[in-house]
């Protein structure tokens, strides 16, 4: 029998249109609510086109926002995930898909998770997605400086984070060798030991949440090792050291594949991971919601694909 698993995207994707889908469903209001009422802004407010999605106290809150309201306005017409993991801010989507959370502290977790980074991220920073260079090459090129790899996405493939200056000159050196750069919409220098501050504050904020140690409905593949849990307690643990930890989000698609999943559905904002899942490993059936036009729509092909 196929397995399925959902993977929850990070900020890069964010528009005016993130919460079309999910608006469909009268149980998707109560997410958007939920975190408008914890941020103290309307998160529907992004379809006025006013807020600036590079800053982190608005593309954070909106990236779990998506995936979540994303998640309940289809969950009742799947089957329950085999596993769900995140990419970066996903990782508190992902937390908030095991079922094990109550929103109103998810909501307050993304708020902790997003205070911490903007109360220690380096000012003028930013990141760079590298595609077409080698790890030991790029680690040559980066050596000496205070630019650090911070996801690794392929063997030639990854994001690198530091001050913008330095990711200016990186972004033209490595493009005038060959390589392919993107410079991504984010003013912090995630997953970098730049942020090592931040995670401290997020691990003394958790245990100001009152969690349960308890066992996760749908375990979570850890984003800092790619390893499987089940437990809240490591996740959390897993979800804070991320901060300033480099994403692996390789071996993350590895433990999908290792652990027989064939079917991917990717929550939004975005389909950026679901396109790279299709491309590593053509044999899983890998979409995202932001290929469908409906809810009905996107059930149907998950139970398609798994009854293939």
């Amino acid at each position: 029998m196929n397995k399925f698993a959902i993977v929850c995207s990070g900020q890069g994707s964010l528009d005016l249109g993130i919460f079309s889908f999910a608006k469909q469903s009268p149980k998707a209001t109560t997410v958007i609510d939920t975190f408008s009422n914890e941020f103290n802004w309307d998160m529907l407010s992004v379809e006025s086109d006013k807020l600036d999605l590079t800053l982190n106290q608005f593309s954070q809150p909106l990236t779990v926002a998506t995936a979540l309201a994303n998640w309940e306005a289809i969950k009742d017409g799947l089957p329950k995930p085999s596993y769900v993991a995140g990419y970066s801010a996903g990782e508190v989507s992902a937390l908030g898909c095991s079922e094990e959370i109550d929103l109103k502290t998810l909501a307050k977790l993304c708020k902790l998770r997003c205070e911490a980074m903007e109360n220690f991220a380096p000012t003028h920073s930013g990141m760079l997605a590298v595609k077409g260079v080698s790890k030991s090459v790029l680690l040559s090129h980066l050596n000496g400086s205070h630019c650090y790899i911070a996801i690794y996405n392929e063997d030639d493939h990854f994001v690198i984070a530091g001050s913008i200056e330095e990711i200016s000159f990186y972004e033209k050196l490595l493009e005038e060798s060959g390589a392919w750069v993107k410079r991504l919409l984010v003013t912090i220098p995630s997953h970098t030991p730049l942020l090592l501050k931040a995670t401290v504050q997020i691990q003394s904020g958790i245990s100001g949440l009152n969690l349960s140690d308890q066992q996760l409905s749908i375990p979570v593949i850890q984003g800092i090792n790619g390893l499987i849990t089940d437990n809240m307690t490591l996740g959390m643990h897993s979800l804070a050291r991320a901060v300033s930890e480099p994403i692996q989000w390789q071996q993350c698609m590895q433990t999908l594949v290792d652990f027989g999943i064939t079917v991917v559905l990717e929550l939004g904002p975005g389909g950026a991971l679901s396109k790279m899942i299709s491309w590593v490993y053509p044999a899983i059936s890998a979409r995202s919601v932001m290929d469908f036009r409906t809810p009905q729509g996107l059930q149907n092909w998950v139970l398609r694909e798994l009854e293939g």
